[in-house]
């Protein structure tokens, strides 16, 4: 889940979260984090910049492989209009 906000800086910010209800041990929640940072980070040079995203980690990020996450992260940018291509 992504929730996003103008934040009338030169830069982006990224806040990341897990919980323990929705994902489960730390094992899997600590993956799950890791996986939305490096879709973030491979998509940062094409972010519009002067936002805060935060990402929300959810159950069935954990079935997904880090490039078909990156190519579904890549396509919500993209149609919420964050993304210059």
């Amino acid at each position: 889940m992504l929730y996003y906000q103008a934040n009338g800086l030169s830069h982006n910010r990224l806040g990341v979260c897990a919980g323990k209800d929705a994902i489960g041990n730390a094992v899997a929640r600590n993956r799950a984090k890791r996986l939305l940072r490096e879709a973030y980070r491979q998509n940062r040079p094409n972010f519009r910049p002067g936002f805060d995203f935060i990402l929300v980690a959810r159950k069935n990020l954990l079935n997904l492989k880090a490039p078909e996450l990156i190519r579904e992260f890549r396509n919500c940018l993209f149609s919420a209009g964050l993304i210059i291509v």
